[in-house]
């Protein structure tokens, strides 16, 4: 589980994009975390991913302040998949979902049949044990998603953060993708927050909606809410319907 205790977000106490936030992500649910560009949704799962240290309070992982720990450490608790698109010619999908090893392996990377067969799991899991040797550049958007989702697999994480894993896929895709973040948390426990715009992809696979946006006298805010609640409509709010 990941907690926020009275977390604060911002560049300075006069650009704060959260304040004083008590909230949970909790162990095996799916979390969608929407809101408008700039609303603090990228830099909060950065802060959560310790990338970024643009906050006050605690991040509580699994009870442990995230400050207190190492970098190995952390590496074994959070994996974070961003937006960005791998496109190294000649780099096998195995060679890179094999990275994810990396907090295990020791200082020259290499792989013993453990890791090796963990690394094909992961490909499995994503469906994209066929691609093995596809080198990434000669791969789909989406499937170039899989197999970075198979690196943080990989890296055997309790907590997977990914920063909108369904920009540049098609339609089709961002359900598949979806229900594929939805299965990991069912079948293998994992707690998942993603950001998204798409209000109606997170309402049909998420638990809970988390909602940043701000009150009426612009002051930051965080909703956290039942998935079913939001669809059913009985808690719309005027920002949601801009998504």
């Amino acid at each position: 589980m990941i907690s926020l205790r009275h977390f604060s977000l911002g560049y300075d106490p006069h650009r704060l994009l959260l304040e004083d936030v008590n909230i949970d992500f909790e162990s095996g649910k799916l979390t969608a975390l929407i809101g408008r560009n700039g609303c603090g949704k990228s830099t909060l799962l950065r802060s959560i991913a310790c990338l970024t240290g643009n906050y006050t309070g605690q991040i509580l992982i699994d009870g442990i302040d995230s400050r207190g720990m190492t970098a190995s450490e952390l590496a074994r608790y959070i994996s974070f998949v961003d937006t960005s698109r791998i496109r190294v010619p000649n780099l096998k999908c195995i060679d890179l979902v094999a990275l994810g090893r990396s907090p295990y392996t020791d200082w020259t990377g290499r792989l013993n049949e453990n890791d090796r067969k963990i690394v094909r799991d992961a490909l499995a899991m994503v469906g994209m044990e066929a691609f093995s040797d596809r080198s990434v550049d000669k791969i789909s958007d989406g499937e170039c998603q899989r197999v970075m989702i198979a690196r943080a697999l990989a890296q055997q994480t309790p907590v997977i953060l990914l920063d909108e894993p369904t920009s540049f896929i098609d339609l089709p895709g961002r359900y598949d993708l979806c229900a594929l973040l939805r299965s990991l948390t069912r079948d293998y426990g994992k707690t998942i927050v993603f950001s998204t715009h798409e209000l109606d992809l997170a309402c049909a696979n998420a638990d809970w909606i988390v909602h940043v946006s701000k009150d009426d006298n612009g002051r930051p805010i965080i909703t956290q809410l039942p998935a079913q609640q939001v669809s059913a409509g009985s808690y719309i709010k005027d920002d949601f319907k801009s998504f």
